[in-house]
């Protein structure tokens, strides 16, 4: 079975980080609600952002396997 790329697919985890590594550079904050203080993101923004960086189950994980989600 194929399990997705979830390191270095497209619009994956890696990219959100990425973005918010330029954005603590860039603006000098610490958190996303930072940026919303800042008037870079609106609130929602920061609402959808966040729940986007939040870890999910791995599609396919089942008993026998464990998905590991890298988390810093």
């Amino acid at each position: 079975m194929l399990e997705p790329n979830l390191k270095d697919g497209k619009g994956g985890l890696r990219d959100l980080q990425t973005l918010f590594w330029i954005a603590k550079y860039l603006y000098r904050v610490e958190d996303v609600d930072d940026l919303v203080g800042k008037k870079v993101l609106l609130p929602e923004e920061a609402q959808r952002f966040a729940k986007a960086a939040r870890p999910r189950p791995c599609p396919t994980w089942n008993a026998a396997s464990a998905c590991r989600v890298w988390r810093h």
